[in-house]
């Protein structure tokens, strides 16, 4: 099965299944993650675990998002 592409508005769950916010701008390493209440965060495409229709999950707790730092 081929991975599907990461578009900007699809949503970003961590590993916990908490939402971490909706994709903003992609990047061949990273995507920008607009956070609502939150500042925005970018996070490495190595941190993304999987992606279905238009859920991302993170290999990482939704409340570890911020600490993955730049790309």
């Amino acid at each position: 099965m081929a991975e599907q592409p990461i578009r900007v508005g699809m949503e970003v769950f961590g590993s916990d299944g908490l939402f971490v916010g909706r994709v903003k701008e992609v990047t061949a390493d990273a995507l920008w993650i607009d956070r609502t209440l939150k500042r925005d965060i970018w996070v490495p495409r190595r941190a993304v675990h999987g992606v279905i229709e238009d859920h991302i999950t993170l290999a990482v707790r939704a409340d570890q998002a911020g600490n993955l730092g730049p790309a």
